[in-house]
Parts: structure tokens; C-alpha cells; sequence
């Protein structure tokens, strides 16, 4: 998993989906269903049925990966097949994490990682620590998440897995800056953005440019951070996601408020509201108006002064 800074916390953490995506990804679970039932007893039909709770984990149906993963654990264990047993693991905990339940998480993470080890799953180990990290993260514990994301990035640098040493150094850029270490996490994030534009990966590209730009806001640099936002926006509209394209509007409308530009600030945000009003994201939607609304209370403020 990939940890993210944003000015305004409206990008989908680590999975880029969201719910009013379900309808497009249906039939993706049907047709995961469809194999399921014609497969036989076997490995085969044990990673389908963690495909299958991955696509549920990403819909935020926990309740179905919940289910489908135990029914993973349960055929892997009459085959002895561990790795199909750790990947089950670590999609309990991903949906553990995501309910908030850290304590759960980590025991599952850590049953995935003592498999991972038994095995020699180097791969497995990375991934591991990261979901172990991150986890530390959100528990403020920073000194026990960077110990995790290092042992992880040097794990992806040993096997030489230059998207995981990617996201690596992207957790550990922000866990520097939730320390309030800019200058180590501008740092981090650059060699992040270097392999990214190395692979030509233009969704870390635009985690890249939104994390520096958030990182040099705080810094109160808001030309540095118009500039990566800028590069975000023109990287995600060559994808044409609606949902991260309207975050980015909404982040750059509140880089402009913080600026004194109302007319700037205001036409980044009715661009965003576009885009979520197109997807029916109400969360953003809320955050949009609330802004907006600032915007024209001040705004009337001065007109009346």
C-alpha cells in the first residue's frame, strides 16, 4: 500500500476506488464467480478466490472479502498451499485496517509475514512491512513505521522491484512529513517521482506531484505547490479519472483561497463540483460547497466593510 498526504483528505487511500464505482466493477466479480464455479478443488481455484475478495475489498464490501477470504484460508489449508493462506491473511487485515481495527490488522499482517518467512517470499515479506508500517503510521508510532517501510524498501531493493521501491519511499516521505520533516520528505518523494517518471507510472506520478504539493503548502511555498498541482492535474486528465481529477481541482481552489485569490479559487472549485456531481461523490460535493460558501461569506464581508 501506498501512504498519501493531501491538502484537502479526499483521495481514495491506497486503492483508487470508490463506491460509486460498483456498478462498473460487477461483472468483473461475476466473471471471477463464473471460474469459481467451474474450477476444481485446487491452488487455482485458491487464488481465485482471493482475486474475489479483492475486487469486494476494493468495492469496501467487507463483509463479502471477509467471507471470501476465509473460505480462501479454509481450502488453502487442506492443500497445505501457504502462500494462498498469506494472501488471505493480508486481505483480513487490509480490511481490518480499513474498519479501523489496528490491533486486528497487525495479527493478521503478522500471520502473513510468518508465512512469507517460512516460505522465503521475499515479495511477500516487502508487502508485508509496508501493511505492518503503515499501520504504525496511523497509530502515530513513527519510529516503529519507518523502522518497518526501511526493512521493506530494502526488500524491493534487493529483488529489484522498482514500483515497490516507489511506494516505499512514498511511506517513508510521509512519515517524515507527519513529523513535520519537510526537507527529508521532499527528499523521499523525489526519488519516489524519479523512478515513477523512470517506469512512466502515471498513477504514482500524480500521488508524487500531490504529495510535494502538499508537503511545500505546508511550507507555505504555495508556488512550488501550485506548480506539482498543476502537473497532477495534467497528468490525470490523460487518464480522465473524475474522482482524483476533482480532488485536485479542490485542492488547487483551497491553494488559491489560501492566497487571497477568491475568482481563481472559485473556479477550481466549480470545477471540482463538476466532476463529483458527474460521479455523485456527495463527500466531496460537501467539501466543495462548504468552500465555495466560505469563499462568498468573506466576499460579502468586504463589500459591506
Amino acid at each position: 500500500m501506498r501512504n498519501q498526504v493531501a491538502i484537502v483528505i479526499l483521495w481514495c487511500l491506497l486503492f483508487g476506488l470508490n463506491s460509486s464505482s460498483s456498478s462498473a466493477q460487477s461483472p468483473t466479480i461475476d466473471s471471477i464467480r463464473d471460474v469459481i464455479k467451474r474450477q476444481g478443488e485446487d491452488t487455482n481455484k485458491v487464488k481465485s478466490l482471493n482475486n474475489l475478495c479483492w475486487r469486494f475489498f476494493q468495492l469496501a464490501d467487507y463483509s463479502s472479502s471477509d467471507s471470501v477470504s476465509y473460505l480462501a484460508i479454509s481450502l488453502a489449508e487442506k492443500l497445505k498451499y501457504k502462500a494462498g493462506i498469506r494472501q488471505a491473511y493480508s486481505h483480513i487485515g487490509n480490511v481490518c485496517e480499513n474498519k479501523g481495527n489496528y490491533s486486528n490488522a497487525l495479527k493478521y499482517y503478522n500471520l502473513a509475514l510468518q508465512l512469507d518467512i517460512e516460505v522465503d517470499n521475499k515479495k511477500g515479506l516487502a508487502n508485508d512491512y509496508t501493511n505492518i508500517g503503515n499501520i504504525f503510521s496511523r497509530q502515530g508510532n513513527y519510529m516503529e513505521a519507518l523502522k518497518e517501510q526501511l526493512l521493506s524498501l530494502n526488500i524491493f531493493k534487493e529483488i529489484g522491484d522498482k514500483t515497490g521501491m516507489s511506494n516505499a519511499f512514498t511511506n517513508i516521505g510521509v512519515i517524515y512529513s507527519d513529523q513535520g520533516n519537510y526537507p527529508q520528505a521532499i527528499t523521499m518523494q523525489l526519488e519516489a517521482l524519479k523512478i515513477d517518471r523512470e517506469l512512466g507510472l502515471k498513477d504514482g506520478l500524480i500521488f508524487d506531484y500531490q504529495n510535494l504539493s502538499s508537503i511545500y503548502s505546508e511550507l507555505g511555498n504555495y508556488t512550488k505547490a501550485l506548480e506539482y498541482l498543476t502537473l497532477a492535474l495534467g497528468t490525470e486528465q490523460k487518464i480522465g479519472n473524475k474522482y482524483l481529477m476533482g480532488g485536485i481541482y479542490l485542492n488547487l481552489g483551497s491553494i488559491y483561497a489560501n492566497t487571497h485569490k477568491p475568482t481563481l479559487a472559485l473556479e477550481n472549485f466549480k470545477q471540482s463540483l463538476k466532476m463529483f456531481l458527474e460521479i455523485g461523490y456527495k463527500e466531496g460535493l460537501g467539501t466543495d460547497y462548504q468552500l465555495m460558501g466560505d469563499i462568498y461569506v468573506e466576499e460579502n464581508k468586504d463589500s459591506t466593510c
